[in-house]
Parts: structure tokens; sequence; C-alpha cells
């Protein structure tokens, strides 16, 4: 884990549960710190679900690991009513500047989602273009979720240059052709 996440961590966990605005679950978080410390450092997984650089499958298991540590903290801070307290503030309640109330595991779920999808993308397409060989380009995109419209013209300029397709201007798209 970053220092700056640690440190933003850390205000927040103190902004949350001074002393003074909630004694118990103070309490809750100084007796079971260390405990805490190692269910969010599973959790955030080194930011490894995020990580680009990353092969796409080691960040689709770190994403099931982080939900999987996300729910085991979930049943520990379960056993107490301050433990409930913490665990909705901390995790079932973020925020940022773009969202000012979300769930953290919602916002995992969603990336595991993603890279599962992006993971079967070029099969996917290749299996389209066996059927459709000769496609539009602006049509075999219409296929696919948006978010995918980059990546998916990526993948047909790699292959293009491999020569497993062919790629003709045709008015504001390009005819895809699948090569023998």
């Amino acid at each position: 884990m970053s220092n700056d996440l640690k440190i933003k961590l850390s205000a927040e966990l103190k902004c949350k549960s001074s002393p003074a605005r909630n004694p118990n679950l103070y309490d809750f978080s100084f007796r079971n710190r260390e405990l805490l410390k190692t269910y969010e450092d599973n959790i955030y997984n080194k930011g490894i679900a995020f990580d680009e650089s990353k092969n796409i499958f080691e960040r689709i298991e770190a994403c099931k690991h982080s939900i999987s540590a996300f729910y085991e903290l979930q049943d520990f801070c379960s056993h107490s009513p301050e433990g409930k307290i913490y665990f909705e503030k901390m995790w079932e309640h973020c925020h940022n500047s773009r969202n000012p109330d979300f769930s953290f595991v919602e916002h995992l779920e969603k990336q595991k989602q993603y890279l599962e999808q992006l993971s079967t993308l070029e099969k996917d397409l290749y299996e389209v273009l066996e059927v459709e060989p000769m496609i539009l380009q602006s049509e075999l995109i219409k296929f696919y979720n948006p978010i995918f419209k980059e990546k998916i013209r990526q993948i047909l300029k790699e292959w293009e240059s491999y020569g497993a397709i062919k790629r003709t201007k045709y008015k504001n798209s390009y005819m895809i052709e699948l090569l023998p």
C-alpha cells in the first residue's frame, strides 16, 4: 500500500472515529488495529486490480482476493455494534471527488466484471468475424459495451499489422475482412 493511501486511510479513520466523536468506535478500531490493518491490506491488495501494467488474469485474481477479504472483514466487524459502525463508515459508505457515497466492494465487483469481459474480447471479436467475415468496424463495435470501443480499435489495428484482417476505408468507418 502506498504511503499516500496509508496517510489518507489513517486520516479518515481519525476523522471518522476520534474519541470525542465516538469513543466506542475509537476503542474498537484501537483494540483491533493490527487485525484491521491485515484485513485492509488484503482488500487493497497493493492496487493490483487497477494496475494496468499487470497481466489481466493477475488483476482478475486480485479483484477476487480483495472481494473475499472485504467479506471476511465484514464478517469480523459484524460481531459487535462498534464493528458494524466501523465497517459501514469505512467500507460501505466510501467517498471520493467523483462519488459522494459508494460501497468499496461494488467498485471491486465492477472492476472484476470489466476485466473478465476484457479478457475474452479478442476471442469474441474473432468469433464474430468468423460468422461475419466482412463487416463495418462501426457495426462490429456496436455489439460490445462502449467502454471497449478504443480497445477494439487497437485489436483490429494489431490484427491488420499481423495480416489476419484487411481494413479498407469505407465512408466514416473501415470495412473489416477476415483473411484466410
